[in-house]
């Protein structure tokens, strides 16, 4: 099944109720509502896509080089 399939099936669910997730792309977090960054079992930091950017924290430094191509999009 391609990335566009499930991505679209995500958005589809999301639109009629509570949904959680686990995603390590970045690409897909960002389009949460609300996105939590754990780390080893500890909450670093939780809000939109944008208020995390604009705090500048580990969320924006992981987006940066994940859409940057520093890092993969499978986390390896």
């Amino acid at each position: 099944m391609s990335e566009k399939v499930v991505t679209a099936a995500i958005e589809e669910v999301m639109e009629q109720r509570t949904t959680l997730f686990i995603a390590h792309r970045l690409t897909t977090a960002a389009r949460a509502t609300k996105i939590l960054v754990i780390r080893r079992g500890e909450v670093l930091e939780t809000g939109t896509h944008d208020a995390l950017i604009a705090a500048n924290g580990p969320y924006a430094t992981m987006y940066e080089a994940f859409t940057s191509g520093i890092m993969s999009d499978t986390f390896d």
